[in-house]
């Protein structure tokens, strides 16, 4: 095993940082569409990764779900 990642260092390099982007991207995607359920989504991310129909259902939920500014109703 340690031979093999001696030998594919620089392969490595790449293919872990591309992986955690994907595998984090429902929770990436919750920061900067400023959803409401930040934490809740994350968690949730951080476990569903064992199966990718929940972690679709999370992809989901971090791009439909509410904005901050959406979720107050204003007084007018």
């Amino acid at each position: 095993m340690s031979e093999f990642i001696m030998e594919h260092k620089t392969l490595l390099m790449y293919l872990v940082p591309v992986f955690l982007v994907g595998y984090f991207m429902p929770t990436i995607l919750s920061f900067a569409l400023k959803r409401e359920q930040k934490a809740k989504i994350f968690t949730a991310n951080l476990i569903s990764g064992i199966s990718w129909f929940a972690w679709f259902g999370v992809l989901f939920w971090a791009i439909r779900g509410q904005t901050k500014s959406s979720s107050k109703i204003s007084d007018n």
